[in-house]
């Protein structure tokens, strides 16, 4: 049997191969009152027409492709140790007689699911981006970088961005903003016979076309730098026209549909610490089959049953921690089975060696009734033979006196 719990334990070592509200939300464009030591903020918000987030890795240009879109220079990029923009900043703009919004969302780095600090620090940022607008947003504008290769890490940022606003956000409110369209300019469409973006899109494939596809093919060419008057409506226009095929679809997404994705969030940031808990996990586990194979607990028939019941034990709390840290998302579904298998190899072994004391005590039992049997009919026996030698002496001594007489 203890073969069978190591066999366990080792099949395991296998097997492991909202937000409050914020204290202070800054636009970029605010204005301050001198007057208060705290310098209180008052938010000039009129009404908007527009309403429009911007989300997409690091350094790809989406501070600048704000301000493309308010025309004049209203976000600064703002570093962060932690690969997350760590302010979510917005501003308006009024173009063509509608007032637009564009909030500055925080920048998804090289995060990976091993990062629960940024992935809980990005969940904060993105819910402070949802309560600045209560209304919600016409549409996401997904930002990418004309010239760089898309690759696994760029689809992992894709799935990390689905599991805070929902699997469908991408082809219900997305739109692709391609930044750096000088260079696609300049590259592509000066040469002799160069594509036009549009054609340069649909030749593209990977990862880029599967995004693309997704977008239902939503996507804008930005050149942040240009000066050209014409040039800037232009690319605007485009925006806006594809924002406003969203809008007559009638759908905005809401700090509703954040909290709906909720389960996804909680996902996600389990996923992230799984890695860490799967070495405690296991390194639990060895101990627990270390000491179960330990002499000390070997199950011999004369040995106490009381170390097998607290290894048991540790199995249990072991579980329960785990279903605890899972927050019933399943992420973790793995972990807790492995550790229960353990846990019954214990329990069967337990009963085992429990029946097998029974059945010792029993037989123990039996031996000694059989004992004293023996010891009795070894009296019975020693008693007749006094008896009869009581009456063969005493018959003896009466023949002898009949003689003399």
């Amino acid at each position: 049997m203890n073969s069978a719990v190591a066999k366990s334990g080792e099949m395991f070592k296998m097997n492991v191969k909202r937000m409050g509200t914020p204290k202070r939300l800054v636009p970029a464009g605010m204005l301050c009152s001198e007057k208060y030591s705290d310098r209180k903020c008052i938010i000039m918000a009129p009404t908007t027409d527009i309403d429009l987030l911007l989300i997409g890795k690091t350094g790809v240009g989406k501070s600048a492709l704000g301000n493309a879109i308010l025309r004049r220079n209203a976000f600064q990029s703002i570093d962060s140790t932690c690969s997350v923009t760590t302010e979510v900043q917005f501003e308006f703009s009024d173009y063509k007689g509608k007032i637009i919004k564009v909030v500055d969302g925080p920048g998804v780095g090289d995060i990976r699911w091993n990062k629960p600090d940024c992935l809980k620090l990005l969940r904060e940022q993105m819910g402070k981006a949802m309560v600045i607008n209560p209304h919600g947003y016409h549409a996401f504008l997904l930002v990418v970088r004309y010239g760089t290769r898309f690759t696994e890490e760029d689809k992992d940022t894709i799935e990390l961005l689905k599991s805070l606003f929902g699997q469908d956000f991408v082809g219900k409110y997305c739109i692709l903003a391609m930044t750096h369209g000088d260079n696609f300019q300049h590259n592509i469409e000066s040469r002799p016979g160069g594509d036009t973006f549009p054609e340069w899109c649909s030749r593209q494939t990977g990862i880029f076309q599967e995004l693309l596809k997704e977008c239902n093919n939503r996507i804008v060419l930005f050149d942040n730098t240009t000066q050209e008057e014409e040039k800037r409506d232009a690319q605007l226009d485009k925006l806006l026209e594809m924002v406003s095929h969203l809008q007559s679809q009638g759908q905005r997404y809401t700090d509703d549909n954040f909290q709906k994705a909720g389960a996804l969030q909680e996902k996600a940031l389990v996923e992230s610490k799984k890695p860490v808990i799967q070495e405690e996990t296991l390194q639990e586990v060895s101990l627990i089959v270390q000491k179960l194979n330990d002499e000390k607990i070997s199950l011999h028939y004369d040995k106490p049953i009381t170390p097998l019941q607290e290894l048991s034990k540790r199995c249990g709390r072991l579980v329960e921690k785990l279903k605890e840290q899972d927050k019933q998302t399943g992420s973790l579904q793995d972990l807790i089975e492995n550790v229960q298998n353990v846990k019954q190899s214990i329990d069967n072994a337990i009963l085992i060696n429990s029946a097998a004391s029974k059945e010792k005590r029993k037989m123990e039992e039996k031996e000694k009734e059989r004992r004293a049997k023996m010891d009795n009919e070894v009296q019975r026996k020693k008693q007749q033979m006094e008896e009869e030698m009581r009456k063969k002496m005493n018959l003896q001594k009466q023949q002898y006196e009949n003689m003399i007489l």
